[in-house]
């Protein structure tokens, strides 16, 4: 159990590493299993587009902060670092819908 000195810091590492640990491996694995389906792309979309709303709806006490503290980090450089997986299966997902893959 890790200590914050800032409530705001915990709850940004609750929500991502809540993101990553459902959001990552259903990416992936629904990734996996489209490429042996016909209709790649248009699933792949549409996953996509769940998962990324999904994401978002979780993400209503990190809102909170974001506008309460203008100053506080962007979601950007923490998404990047911290939800490794979830960023492997957007972009398999990305990459079967642009049919790169």
């Amino acid at each position: 159990m890790t200590i914050y000195s800032d409530p705001a810091e915990e709850v940004s590492t609750r929500y991502f590493r809540e993101i990553n640990r459902v959001a990552g491996p259903l990416s992936i694995s629904v990734g996996i299993g489209v490429l042996t389906m016909d209709g790649r792309p248009i699933i792949a979309w549409i996953t996509y587009v769940l998962i990324m709303f999904w994401c978002m709806s979780e993400g209503g006490e990190y809102r909170r902060i974001l506008k309460s503290r203008p100053n506080y980090p962007t979601p950007w450089n923490r998404i990047l670092s911290q939800c490794l997986l979830l960023n492997a299966g957007m972009l398999l997902l990305a990459l079967i819908a642009v049919e790169l893959v």
